[in-house]
């Protein structure tokens, strides 16, 4: 037996955990991809600066998901 019950037990957890960290991640991700989308929707007819899109495209996804 490589591990004891005990160490697969944690290693178990620890994916697990890893699963979850991931899941939430890719859930913030497409939550921010949804917002960028409606922002750019809703500003689409209006003259907004090429700069408030590189930054909007800069700030989605890149703090929590990056």
């Amino acid at each position: 037996m490589l591990f004891t019950h005990q160490e697969s037990v944690a290693l178990v957890e620890i994916r697990i955990r890893l699963i979850f960290v991931v899941l939430y991640c890719l859930g913030h991700c497409m939550a921010n991809l949804i917002v960028k989308s409606v922002v750019k929707e809703h500003l689409g007819d209006k003259n907004v600066a090429s700069d408030f899109y590189d930054a909007l495209d800069d700030e989605v996804c890149t703090k929590d998901c990056a």
